[in-house]
């Protein structure tokens, strides 16, 4: 499949998903009403964005760095599976219709772990982690629909774990390999003396052995999957620990990005820091709110490639959501009240905006 097509599903579907979002914002503000039901419109929203949006781009970066992605014809019925499963999940919730489409996108998505499973043994870096967390998290479907009526605080739970491990692990190892893409390397001043070339040299050896160490899959993975548990059905210290110090490793690994990027990895380090301050796990809509701000700000600017105005854009709106949404949290009625619900939905129309002109350049 030619990057043009997938970058041309990821448009379409980020649309439907910032207008499903945005609508459920006004809807809760009071300015429109709901012809569905709102954790069904809501559980649409949410899968339009991780199917059709993350993961088209997720391979847009994988085939960049040689890996890789489904061809045209099974590209084709991952995106008529995530149409069907958008659709489905609007009008019935967890049903038949919706798990079958479901089921057909995890099918794809083994599919195309299985096709990429070299890089495990091949690669050091956090991409090898790709395969094993996509099966990984996919083993947690059946528990998840066995869960939903019985037990829906475990469900969602494990929904939550489910989606941090793919965001973790296969996601943004993705957003930093495609931002490293398009980092210029490293140019030595040939007119610095001899002393100065061999303390540059010593200097660059150890930040490649830094380098090596913080982004090595064996770093990466415990603490992208402890994150994931911690915010999913075992929040603990450790958990909020391990969040952190993932924040920061993943920041480190963005430092040599173009500054807007950069600073949106940042962002995440700091957030993933102010989490410390729940070791029992943050509450759900603080979580909403940086997972949010995680897949629309540095993510997704970094696997768009996205440059100029539409990236400050993009990342921007991403960023006041992201701080409009905690502030609700903190202060629910002394600033904010109702319209942050209106300031989340209007600027989840803007990110949108800048996504499909991101995508289209």
């Amino acid at each position: 499949m030619s990057p043009r097509r997938f970058a041309l599903g990821a448009s379409v579907a980020a649309v439907v998903a910032a207008s499903l979002g945005a609508w459920l914002r006004f809807y809760y503000a009071g300015l429109v009403s709901l012809p569905l039901d709102a954790p069904d419109w809501r559980h649409a929203h949410s899968h339009a964005g991780v199917y059709a949006v993350l993961f088209p781009l997720t391979w847009l970066a994988w085939r960049r760095v040689g890996l890789p992605v489904p061809g045209p014809r099974t590209t084709a019925l991952y995106l008529v599976a995530c149409g069907v499963a958008t659709v489905t999940f609007a009008l019935g919730g967890y049903a038949l219709p919706s798990i079958v489409a479901s089921t057909v996108v995890g099918a794809i998505w083994l599919f195309t772990a299985w096709s990429a499973r070299g890089v495990v043994r091949a690669r050091r870096d956090a991409l090898r982690l790709a395969p094993i967390a996509i099966v990984l998290g996919t083993a947690f479907i059946p528990a998840i629909a066995v869960s939903t009526r019985r037990d829906p605080a475990l469900a969602n739970g494990l929904v939550h774990a489910f989606l941090s491990i793919l965001f973790f692990l296969v996601v943004v190892p993705a957003a930093l390999a495609r931002l490293a893409s398009r980092t210029p390397a490293d140019t030595t001043d040939t007119t610095d003396s001899t002393d100065a070339n061999t303390t540059d040299s010593t200097h660059e050896r150890a930040s490649s052995r830094v380098d090596h160490a913080l982004s090595d899959a064996r770093v990466f993975g415990p603490l992208g999957l402890v994150a994931a548990l911690h915010l999913g059905p075992l929040p603990n210290l450790a958990g909020a620990i391990a969040l952190a110090l993932y924040g920061f490793v993943v920041a480190y690994a963005a430092r040599r990005a173009p500054r807007w990027p950069r600073a949106l990895w940042l962002a995440f380090a700091l957030g993933g820091l102010a989490m410390l301050a729940f070791p029992s796990g943050p509450p759900h809509a603080l979580a909403v709110a940086g997972l949010h701000f995680l897949l629309l700000g540095p993510v997704f600017v970094s696997l768009a490639d996205a440059r100029g105005l539409p990236s400050l854009v993009a990342g921007g709106s991403a960023l006041a959501m992201g701080a409009v949404l905690v502030v609700d949290v903190v202060l629910p009625t002394a600033i904010l009240g109702v319209h942050a619900h209106t300031l989340a939905g209007a600027l989840g129309i803007g990110w949108a905006i800048a996504a499909v002109v991101s995508l289209r350049s």
